[in-house]
């Protein structure tokens, strides 16, 4: 009867065994048990992106979707005309006006080599109220469309719950694709463009560089890494944000989540919810960012996030966990120099990693990224340029600008194609601000008031923020006469090439408005005064300018103001006696020794 037993015993196990040997479960050690996830659920997601492929997306390249023969009179875009019915949410009306004042757009359709539809395409979430429901049946009935060739169509979200699948409900066909959340998997090389997700009270125009920006950051700052936002109890997404807390140690890391949000976060929530809630509150999420070296940046529903372009600006270095995404504009910005970006699935590891980089690369790598937000993420405007400006690239191959163009200032937007190989902004012989040779002061009022003046001209409450030239003698001033200064003739292409034909008739049409605008160019490409060379002198009362001169200069201003979207004018009262060297002290005080034995 035992043996029988033990018959038994051993068939029993032998068959559990099998089992386990086909169920997919490897047994390597008395403690080491690893289990290999079933195929099926991978084969399925697959089938589904290959479905959404083949049915909304060509596998286009340049020379396979687009028509080049479109572009003989040059890159013009060409905007559609609006549809009465079909609303345009505010983000889509900042990109279509963006175009509209740009140096490419073209009102004769017959010259566009590019087309942007008048219809909503932002947000393509069937649970949103912004969706355009029936939206193919529109964009079928515009004539140039052509299954998409030769068309740019702009998208924030796609996709919807649970699965948030790259989904823009419409076939876009050969159309190029300017969207954020750009996965690998979708994206089409060298003919989509991923762009950054913003939000809607993003702005229009503008970009001053923030306080920030400046060479007095600290190498370290109060947090070491920080994060504050929404955690997903379930679903997509939810792996690393429900992992955060276990990092967070309320001293140097700082990693707080709620969840609440939506509407059913009550029925919805976990055992950790109402502490990790109590804990969020404790956080204000401005000073957090402003005070963490690092800032993690981790997938939300969809690869991309809003805090991305917000931790940039405040000069907190992100650190990417999003596997998958095609970080915005990737093509021309080498992020290795202003992000780290690192598997979500290895968040541990993310504490020990920043703790490894020096203070000095923490240091550049803040630098640069302040300076790609300024020059290509700060504004609509500037999104919508850049866009534009990588497509047209790849139309005009025969001088494509230089990764250096890119990634330093003044950046690729004010790069033109006649100085593309210029270094202008680095130690060389040519000139690159504007000297000025002669005694009379060109005189701006701008005092200790300026920053309290600029926050309140970008209020929502004030209707319209305006700039005076003023004529008084003083020691301070923020542009020159160019009639006796050393500039660079980039200024001077820019100004032709750059500028829209409105603003150049008021420089021809207004004594020293061309003064005024070329002081604007070079102070908003250099972010600093011009130099002023020049003997001391007596100041008097006698102003420089009769009223109705200050008055046409100060519209002149106006123009350029809401042009660039803030005022680039910076003061200064730095004078660079060229006499000083004939003071009457000992030579052995000076520092150019040598400089009294030139002949004159």
């Amino acid at each position: 009867m035992r043996a029988k037993q033990r018959y038994v015993l051993v068939i029993v196990s032998c068959a559990f065994l099998i089992l386990c040997y086909f169920s997919g479960y490897k047994v390597e050690g008395p403690m080491e048990m690893s289990v290999e996830p079933p195929c099926f659920m991978e084969e399925i997601e697959d089938n589904i992106l290959s479905d959404y492929k083949s049915k909304y997306r060509e596998r286009c390249t340049m020379e396979s979707c687009f028509n080049f023969s479109k572009c003989q009179s040059g890159f013009k875009v060409f905007v559609y005309p609006t549809i009465n019915d079909l609303p345009l949410t505010p983000t889509y009306q900042k990109i279509l006006r963006s175009v509209y004042l740009s140096k490419y757009y073209t009102q004769n359709v017959s010259e566009a080599c590019l087309f942007i539809l008048s219809i909503d395409t932002l947000d393509r979430d069937v649970l949103s109220n912004d969706y355009v429901r029936d939206i193919e049946s529109y964009i079928l009935n515009l004539e140039h469309w052509n299954s998409g060739e030769n068309h740019i169509v702009f998208n924030l979200y796609s996709g919807t719950w649970p699965d948030y699948y790259e989904d823009l409900g419409f076939d876009t066909g050969k159309a190029i694709l300017a969207k954020a959340s750009m996965a690998e998997s979708t994206y089409r090389y060298d003919f989509d463009v991923s762009i950054p997700l913003v939000h809607k009270e993003h702005p229009e125009k503008g970009g001053d560089v923030t306080h920030s920006y400046s060479s007095h950051l600290p190498d370290m700052k109060t947090h070491l890494l920080g994060f504050k936002g929404k955690r997903y109890v379930y679903g997509i997404g939810s792996e690393t944000r429900n992992a955060l807390y276990h990092i967070h140690n309320k001293h140097d890391i700082i990693a707080v989540t709620t969840c609440k949000h939506g509407k059913s976060w009550k029925d919805m929530k976990d055992e950790r919810c109402d502490a990790d809630n109590k804990e969020y509150e404790r956080y204000d999420y401005d000073v957090l960012i402003q005070n963490s070296s690092y800032c993690l940046v981790p997938r939300g529903r969809r690869l991309g996030s809003f805090r991305f372009v917000e931790v940039i600006q405040f000069g907190c270095i992100p650190v990417i966990l999003s596997n998958g995404w095609k970080l915005p504009f990737f093509e021309v910005i080498d992020w290795t120099k202003a992000a780290i970006t690192g598997d979500e699935r290895l968040l541990f590891q993310a504490p020990d990693l920043v703790r490894s980089i020096s203070p000095l690369q923490a240091f550049n790598m803040r630098q640069t990224s302040q300076l790609l937000w300024h020059i290509y993420f700060s504004s609509i405007d500037r999104i919508v340029h850049t866009t534009l400006e990588i497509v047209r690239e790849r139309f005009d191959r025969l001088m494509p600008r230089t990764s250096s163009n890119w990634n330093a200032a003044p950046g690729a937007l004010l790069t033109l194609d006649s100085h593309n190989s210029l270094n202008l902004f680095q130690p060389s012989s040519k000139f690159t601000a504007i000297v000025l040779v002669k005694s009379t002061e060109f005189v701006n009022g701008i005092s200790h008031l300026y920053k309290l003046v600029q926050n309140i001209g970008q209020s929502k409450y004030v209707t319209r923020s305006k700039w005076y030239v003023t004529g008084k003698r003083l020691n301070q001033y923020s542009m020159v006469f160019l009639n006796a200064a050393i500039y660079h003739v980039y200024y001077v292409d820019l100004f032709q090439s750059w500028l829209k034909e409105d603003i150049k008739r008021e420089a021809t049409q207004v004594p020293g408005c061309e003064d005024v605008i070329l002081n604007m160019i070079a102070s908003h490409i250099t972010r600093k005064a011009p130099i002023k060379v020049t003997q001391r002198r007596n100041l008097g009362d006698t102003p420089l300018f009769h009223r109705q001169e200050i008055s046409s200069l100060s519209s002149c201003m106006n123009l350029l103001t809401r042009f660039f979207g803030y005022n680039p004018l910076l003061r200064s009262e730095v004078r660079m006696d060229p006499v000083l060297f004939k003071d009457s002290v000992s030579n052995l005080r000076k520092k150019y020794k040598d400089i009294e034995l030139a002949n004159p």
